[in-house]
């Protein structure tokens, strides 16, 4: 979000400090003493003079994710530090609540990410720190399931301002509660109206909840001028192939730990009891909502549409039952096949079927005489109408504002 607010961000401190890339969070609370992992990083110079700073969190003991933006080197950045803290102001560079500093020591930026146009979604940096963070400092599980959906709760953290218009330098770690309000391909949006992140957090996570585990599920990218509309995240389930290769490379030690060590490992093939919905391969009732387990069909649970095949369980819109008894659709059918409101089923070898129905020219089980009106092809097609029209919505317009300090 750091550029895209980056002309408030320059109204407000440009007498008392670097420019602002981070975003505030606007109606959040103080997040003073917690979230350790959520750091702030400041943004250096070919002259070491500090220039700007982000948010970002740590997801392995020396990775640190942030925005593409924050760290693609066009503001003439050189050099960051992470900030491990409760507040910093650039003005004093007095801190709160500092638990330590780290330097970095290399970078990987996504090839993909354009400022002129966010809404692509690659917008995303790894930072890599040299040293072991603080003591009692864990990463934090990255997500890397469906877990986002339109109505999706999110919390998200980061150091910023409490408003658009605010003329201080202090940032201070807040958090708050919003909603999925958009999903595309690469990018989340979440509902300004609750809460969103403002001039003061781009790279700041917003965490999703599953399994009763928080998991990191989007970096701040951008938002609309007044924080009070919308915001976008990068998905970071989208990114996981690039996010394992390097931690691969810059953190092998990390790469490939799938056991129980209350981590999500990078690169599982095999399942990580840390975090049962990965995409390892497998499609197992090991993940308690079979629509977060990126392995599994969509589709498995209780929403109104049927579906069989590849399913970890019984999908409660399957009835299943059996020939002969009365249906409404083929999905309450066992057989897959609802003919004249009766489940049909195969004739047997001798062409004999249950009592009351007779066995049609197709081999089918159907009342006598019947056998040509047949029943709906599933009773999610109706819904699945409304949902696609629920879904095509008006694109956001969103303004790309950019301003050298």
């Amino acid at each position: 979000m750091a550029r895209a607010l980056l002309s408030l961000a320059l109204a407000g401190c440009a007498a008392t400090g670097p420019a602002e890339l981070t975003e505030p969070i606007i109606n959040g609370t103080s997040d003073a003493g917690k979230d350790p992992a959520v750091v702030l990083v400041r943004i250096f110079n070919a002259a070491r003079a500090e220039i700007a700073t982000c948010s970002g969190v740590l997801i392995a003991p020396r990775v640190v994710l942030s925005a593409a933006h924050c760290a693609d080197g066009t503001l003439g950045d050189r050099s960051y530090a992470v900030l491990f803290a409760d507040s910093y102001d650039p003005a004093t560079r007095t801190t709160t609540g500092l638990l330590g500093q780290r330097g970095v020591d290399d970078k990987w930026v996504n090839p993909m990410f354009d400022e002129n146009d966010l809404n692509a979604g690659f917008d995303m940096a790894l930072l890599h720190i040299d040293g072991d963070a603080p003591g009692g400092v864990a990463p934090l599980p990255i997500d890397r399931t469906r877990a986002v959906a339109v109505g999706t709760p999110v919390r998200m953290v980061g150091f910023g301002l409490t408003s658009a218009t605010s003329m201080a330098s202090l940032r201070i770690k807040l958090t708050a509660g919003s909603r999925v309000t958009v999903v595309a391909p690469r990018l989340f949006q979440v509902d300004g109206h609750t809460s969103a992140p403002c001039n003061g957090d781009s790279g700041g996570p917003a965490f999703v909840t599953v399994d009763g585990k928080e998991l990191v599920a989007g970096v701040v990218s951008f938002g609309d001028q007044k924080c009070d509309v919308t915001a976008g995240y990068t998905f970071v389930a989208k990114l996981v192939a690039d996010i394992d290769a390097f931690v691969e490379r810059d953190e092998p030690d990390a790469f490939g730990q799938c056991g129980a060590d209350g981590l999500c490992g990078f690169g599982c093939t095999t399942l990580d009891p840390d975090c049962p919905c990965a995409a390892d391969g497998s499609c197992t009732t090991d993940c308690s909502d079979a629509d977060l387990d990126p392995d599994c069909p969509t589709g498995c649970n209780a929403d109104g549409h049927c579906t069989r095949a590849a399913c970890p369980a019984h999908d409660p819109d399957c009835l299943d039952l059996p020939v002969g008894a009365a249906c409404r659709v083929h999905d309450d059918c066992a057989s897959d096949l609802c003919i004249d409101s009766t489940c049909a089923g195969p004739c047997d070898a001798g062409g004999a079927c249950p009592a009351g129905l007779t066995c049609s020219k197709e081999r089918a089980c159907v009342h006598p005489g019947g056998g040509c009106a047949v029943g709906g092809g599933g009773g999610g097609w109706a819904p699945l109408v409304l949902l696609l029209l629920g879904l095509h919505r008006r694109r956001h317009h969103v303004r790309h504002r950019r301003q050298r300090p």
